[in-house]
């Protein structure tokens, strides 16, 4: 999935991506504030992050997993070379003893964990968005509400219209 990222953008998402997040912003010539509209607001920018972040964790796991299968291979072959050395007579005691305190050692290996990836497309997380939107100024309302019934005002009418505004897409107060 292919994302159209300005280049400011695609500095800050590179910045983010590499673990710098104070200094992503500097790297793209753009405010702190730029940044985190981009990272809260822009679905292009939202979807192109979780899409790259996807792809990373892919990559590092298949190297991991690559990994263990050849500390697997090792660990077989030992334990091959440790029950030879345990099942020959002609070894010393002493060195039969050791393999069998090593194979009665060994640990299970981890194996790795495939990471929970969820990419999703502009027009996912632009309704994404607008829920947590809905979500907030409905609790903002339920809170103003709360808030004046506290102070013996009663409902509050003033401020559930401007909640109702904001949900409809108005202008904020």
């Amino acid at each position: 999935m292919s994302h159209e990222l300005t280049v400011p953008q695609e500095t800050a998402l590179e910045a983010l991506l590499a673990g710098q997040t104070k200094s992503a912003a500097a790297a793209a010539g753009v405010s702190r504030e730029q940044v985190s509209r981009w990272a809260n607001r822009s679905a292009e920018f939202i979807a192109a992050w979780r899409t790259r972040k996807a792809e990373l964790w892919e990559a590092v796991r298949a190297e991991l997993e690559l990994e263990t299968r050849e500390r697997i291979d090792a660990r077989r072959e030992a334990v091959r070379f440790l029950r030879a050395l345990l099942g020959n007579e002609e070894a010393s005691d002493a060195d039969r003893l050791k393999s069998a305190r090593h194979l009665a050692g060994l640990k299970i290996l981890p194996l790795p964990v495939k990471a929970p990836t969820r990419e999703a497309s502009p027009e996912e997380i632009t309704r994404e968005l607008a829920r947590n939107e809905r979500t907030r100024v409905e609790d903002r309302a339920r809170s103003l509400e709360l808030e004046a019934m506290f102070a013996g005002l009663g409902p509050a009418p003033a401020f559930l219209s401007q909640a109702e505004r904001e949900l409809q897409g108005g202008p904020r107060s």
